[in-house]
Formats: structure tokens, sequence, C-alpha cells
């Protein structure tokens, strides 16, 4: 199965991820209660109806992030009752339209959507299931629809599913972002209308507004324009749960959920005055913040990073105390271990770039005259300078360099990946795997740009053409024709742009199937 917090391949039966540590039998345990809480409270509010219209929205720019989660592998059946997924089911496309695919990649329905009003085939996207057997599919006319493994269409059309609706995706991007659904509900925004619906297609929100996604938490924001202006100006939000119950009502100019409990909020659109309060409204924390706060959250604790008027910016701990401070404006990031500290990358030589320990310590200091971009799932540390690129070790602080005389502009890993990117003066880019060996792309040489994506163990580069590369963590060609990769525990699925599909072993790329 993978892990779904570094997405590495690992055994089901063992406790902790060998990798980073994830507590699988926690997250089993959470995943029952949640199952529990929600099989009580459909039984006590299953012909309840929920009768709010109110009207639109606007919501401040969010952090899409996600990891996926395939600890459990879960779907709602007819009743509602929740129940474990027992085969794998991966969509298949070609130009009559959308087949449904099971584990030994025979067709379990063919032509989704044929008998659906308003659906147009063929599908321009079609996307993983998730946990509770349930996937997006974007039909020939962009309109998303969810759908169920057999292939039955459980929603109304929707103009955006589990994205954000200023910060959506599109184009390659919303190829390889699988918009799934982390507790089995989806957020929905269509004509002004945001609406929650469940993995039986049931609407167990409305508003007239707008919703975020569930971003892995049990908690979500709505915006509500009801008490607004024409110009929506003074839009307020507020919070709901998975359950279609709101958590704080929409009276704030602006709020992030941090975790379950807490909450970042603005009272005033242009105030730099932030509080960081739980569910019942009481102010923990009171700070000001010129840019947008970043959260910083380990699987047990959360920090907030805010530069304040003076342009010094501090990295607050739970209770209000200050971890960190520097003198100048900066983002701060959290490695994926939740090990290290970092900040945005920069090159003002005045600006000292540190590493540091989550418990605040500087364990790193960079060098003049070098430049550093990002921190991979490993803990390397990418870099450049006028002699070279490489990476920093920083859990053994062993260096890897490549001598490279070209002016380079940039290198950094693909997302938490091991591959590298490097782009030079004239926006020529090329690609490394951890030996810093460069990997030969053919129609990627001399482009101005590239695409490219990390998805569990693989990386996929946009081509020309339409279709991907997929490269494994060694750098390996997996396929050079990937139009859709889905990782699947120890499985991977793949339709390639010339319509072959198959499955290999996640852990050697060796094919186990192939369908006819």
């Amino acid at each position: 199965m993978e892990c779904p917090k570094c997405q590495k391949i690992v055994n089901h039966d063992i406790k902790f991820c060998p990798q980073c540590g994830f507590n699988f039998q926690q997250e089993s345990e959470q995943i029952e209660q949640v199952i529990e809480e929600r099989q009580q409270y459909r039984t006590k509010k299953k012909s309840k109806v929920l009768p709010i219209i109110l009207s639109v929205f606007v919501l401040g720019l969010g952090v899409y992030g996600a990891w996926r989660n395939n600890l459990i592998q879960l779907a709602l059946n007819a009743n509602g009752n929740i129940s474990q997924k027992s085969v794998s089911v991966y969509p298949y496309e070609d130009a009559f339209g959308l087949s449904i695919l099971d584990e030994n990649l025979d067709v379990i329905k063919q032509n989704v959507g044929a008998n659906t009003p308003g659906f147009v085939s063929p599908v321009s996207y079609s996307y993983a299931f998730d946990k509770f057997g349930v996937a997006v599919v974007k039909d020939q006319n962009y309109v998303n629809w969810l759908i169920n493994t057999e292939g039955e269409v459980i929603s109304m059309g929707s103009e955006l599913l589990n994205v954000h609706p200023i910060a959506a995706m599109s184009g390659y991007e919303e190829r390889v972002n699988s918009p799934a659904s982390f507790n089995g509900v989806h957020a929905s925004n269509h004509e002004e209308i945001g609406r929650l619906i469940d993995s039986n297609g049931e609407v167990i929100f409305e508003i007239k507004g707008g919703i975020l996604p569930f971003y892995q938490m049990m908690v979500t924001v709505f915006t509500d324009y009801q008490p607004s202006t024409s110009n929506y100006s003074d839009a307020k939000s507020g919070v709901v749960d998975d359950k279609g119950e709101v958590i704080i009502p929409a009276t704030y100019a602006e709020i992030r959920v941090v975790d379950n409990d807490h909450f970042i909020v603005r009272q005033l659109a242009q105030s730099d005055k932030h509080y960081l309060i739980n569910r019942s409204e009481e102010i923990i924390l009171e700070f000001e913040s010129s840019v947008y706060p970043s959260i910083l959250q380990t699987e047990s604790e959360f920090y907030i990073g805010a530069t304040d008027i003076y342009g010094n910016t501090h990295v607050y701990k739970e209770d209000g105390s200050i971890l960190l401070s520097v003198d100048y404006e900066t983002t701060f990031f959290l490695s994926q271990d939740g090990q290290y500290i970092y900040s945005s990358p920069f090159n003002n030589d005045q600006q000292q770039f540190r590493v540091y320990t989550i418990e605040g310590e500087v364990i790193f200091e960079g060098m003049n005259g070098t430049s550093y971009s990002n921190l991979n799932a490993e803990n390397w540390l990418s870099y450049h300078n006028y002699e070279g690129f490489g990476y920093i070790d920083l859990d053994n602080r062993e260096s890897t360099s490549s001598n490279h005389f070209l002016n380079i502009n940039s290198f950094s890993f693909i997302g938490q990946s091991t591959i590298g990117k490097l782009l030079d003066s004239e926006g020529n880019v090329s690609f490394y795997n951890a030996q810093l060996e460069e990997i030969y792309l053919p129609d990627t040489i001399g482009i101005s740009a590239f695409i490219g994506y990390h998805i569990g163990d693989y990386v996929l580069i946009h081509r020309p053409n339409g279709a991907s590369y997929a490269l494994d963590s060694k750098g390996s060609i997996i396929s050079d024709d990937v139009k859709t990769l889905i990782p699947d525990g120890k499985v991977t699925y793949i339709q390639e742009l010339s319509g072959r599909a198959y499955l290999i072993e996640s852990s050697s790329g060796q094919i186990l199937k192939e369908n006819n």
C-alpha cells in the first residue's frame, strides 16, 4: 500500500512508515471513528433537508496541498453505509467516451454518462477513484460530474469540484492532480452556488456563495454574500464540517483552516490584524501580518509564519510564543517529515539563508553567492552558484554537486521527488537524477518552459504532443506516452495516449496486465 503522507510503497501490515514515521494504526482508528460518527449522523438526519439559500462569494487565496491517502479504500453502498472497497477500478478514455475497468482491466461499464442529461462525451479528463469509490469526471464541455465504481453518474454537473474557486487547476495540472475527496464529501461550486455532496450524491449543505475543498481536514471554509453589497467586497466567511453542520457562522472577512479545531481569521478585509481562534471563537493568539500568514503543520503541532508591519517575520507556536524571528520578509516552509523549517528562496546576499530544526535551532547557514531552492522528501536542499549546482543532504550534511559553467537561472527538485530540473539563462530546461546525471528527454531540449509534477513515486513531465514522460525515482523512463497514471499501492495503472492501458508493479515497473 501507499503511505498517505510521503507516498512511499510499504508493506500492508506495518504500524509506522519507515521513511516518514507516519502512524498507520492511529490513522486506521481515526477513519473507523469517522465512519461510525457519520453513520450515526446520517441515521439521525436522514430525512432532514438543509434550506439554506444565500448569495455569491469571494474566497481568499488558499494552499492546495494534497497528500494522497490510500491507507484504507472505502466506498459508499446504495444504502449510504460505508464499506471496504473489494477491488480497484480505473478510468479508460477513448474517442467514444469513458469506460470503467476492473482490476483485471476488463470493462465494467462503457459510455459513462451516455444517459445523463447534460453530460457530453467524449470526456476531457477523468480522475482516480478515491477511497470511497467515487471519481470526478470532466466532460467534453468541461463540466464536472461525480461517478461511482459502477460507472453511474451520481451528481449534477458542476463548474468546479474539489478545487479552489480562485486557484483552480487547469490544463495539464488538472490532468495529473486528481481532485479526489479526503473524507467522502465533495465541494461543488456552480453558478454561484456552493454545495457539499456526499459519496451517494446527496447534497448535505448548500449556500448561494462558495465553498472550499476539504484540504485533508474534516472542516472547510464557505463564503456567504447574503449580507454584502453589490460588489461583494464585504462578503463574510465561516466554517462547515463534513456533515454539513456550520461550526463557525459566516461573520469574518477572511478565515483559514489550521486544523480541525483552530482557525486564522481577519475581521476586516484590509486589516493586518489576524487572530487564531478555536471552535468556540475564543482568541488564542493575536498577531499582525502584512502578508498572507503561512501555516506549518506537523502530525501533532502547528506553527504560524507572519510578517509584521516593520518587515520582520516571526514563526509562532500554538501557544502564541515565538519560535524564531528574522529581520526581513519571507515565507517559511516545513520539510515533509516535519524536522526542518526553511525560508523561501532569495538571491539577496544581505538576507542569510538558514534552515532551522523544529525547535528553532539553526542547523544550516547558506553561503554568499549561492542560491537555495526547495527541500525534497529526502531532506535534500537544492542549490546553484557560479560553479555549478547540486544538493545538500541535511540529515547527514553530505553534498552532491556538478560543475556546470553555463549561466544557471535555477536548480530545484520537482515536488518532493529526487528528480531535479535545471533552467539556464536562455530558458532551456534539463533534468537530472539523484546522481546529477542528465536524463535524456528528446523533445524537452531547447524548450523555454515545461510542466512537471510529482505523483507517488513517479514524476510526470509534459511533452508537446499532449502526452507525458513518466519517470521513476531513479530517473528511468517508465513510459513516454502517458495520458493517465494512477498509483494504486503495489500496482500502478497507466493509460497511454495511443490507447494502450496496463498495470505495472510499482516497485519494479514490470508489466503485470494489459488491456485487449
